[in-house]
């Protein structure tokens, strides 16, 4: 069975910038080479994107490092959670609460 696990915009800032890296993206990210899925929510492009040009305006990452780093991740197969938006005002409201997270953790 083919290993899946979840990643939020934190894993694919972990994978492009090394000071951002943890033992766990790390690990990821080694999965993901031997084969593993890649689950994102749909938010997941426009977070990495957004977070990338933060790092980039507080020069903590130049721009040809965001660029080379968002070309790495489109090309890095996802499972994208399209249906997520249909489930915010439902499911992940309620998972969020009880849980304390925000809404966009939950998803």
């Amino acid at each position: 069975m083919t290993k899946t696990f979840i990643a939020d915009a934190s894993v694919a800032i972990g994978w492009v910038h090394p000071a951002q890296a943890t033992k766990e993206t790390a690990a990821m990210l080694d999965a993901m080479a031997a084969g593993a899925v890649v689950e994102v929510p749909a938010l997941w492009p426009l977070e990495v994107a957004n977070a990338l040009s933060v790092l980039e305006r507080r020069r903590k990452l130049t721009e040809e490092e965001r660029r080379s780093g968002l070309g790495w991740l489109r090309g890095i197969r996802l499972r994208v959670d399209h249906d997520m938006a249909s489930l915010a005002f439902t499911t992940l409201s309620e998972l969020a609460s009880a849980h304390n997270l925000s809404v966009y953790d939950a998803a």
